[in-house]
């Protein structure tokens, strides 16, 4: 059985250098480890917009894919981008159409079927990084701020379980021992 784990945070926080680092170290302790990092992150370094709910239903399935892509072959599958979060753009850039009306509840339906596939969500937050406009971020530091409360919100309304870090070391540390401790006993029989 592959062990997902999801890592999210803040804009700037240092969430897809922490899941490739982690995704390193697990790979030296000898698990299969997959990176599937985040998909709409590299369609807007390549134009992509992203400005409603059908538009972030795409990037669910893209972003489905990549994790998807190993599931049947690695140990551990670190994401920089849980697919729940999905949702959560979603509700951010719903448009009062007919389209996204359907599109908002198909990814709500999807971030149900969600809630249970992580079994380690780490948040990191932007304590010791200064928010960098990049040209490839969509949103102003203040709006990123804004999500970043959000996303926390709708995760302690559904009780989704998730550790907090202000320190990158220790989020890395707790990722890479988690791993070290429970996929060997509990979950990944590929090794």
């Amino acid at each position: 059985m592959t062990m997902y784990i999801g890592v999210m945070g803040a804009a700037c926080a240092g969430k897809s250098t922490l899941t490739a680092e982690a995704f390193s170290q697990i790979k030296k302790l000898g698990f299969n480890a997959a990176l599937a990092l985040e998909f709409v992150r590299d369609g807007f370094a390549n134009g992509l917009q992203v400005q409603s709910a059908a538009e972030q239903l795409l990037v669910y399935n893209k972003q489905s894919k990549r994790e998807d892509t190993h599931a049947w072959t690695a140990d551990v599958i670190l994401s920089d981008s849980p697919l729940f979060l999905t949702y959560i753009y979603g509700l951010v850039a719903f448009q009062n159409t007919p389209t996204d009306r359907m599109a908002l509840l198909d990814l709500y339906e999807k971030f149900l079927g969600n809630i249970k596939r992580y079994d380690i969500v780490v948040m990191l937050e932007r304590k010791h990084h200064d928010y960098v406009e990049d040209g490839i971020r969509q949103q102003s530091k203040e709006e990123a701020d804004e999500i970043h409360k959000t996303i926390k919100k709708v995760l302690d309304l559904h009780g989704i379980e998730y550790v907090t870090f202000d320190s990158y070391n220790e989020a890395l540390q707790y990722i890479v021992n988690m791993v070290d401790q429970e996929c060997p006993h509990a979950m990944c029989d590929n090794i």
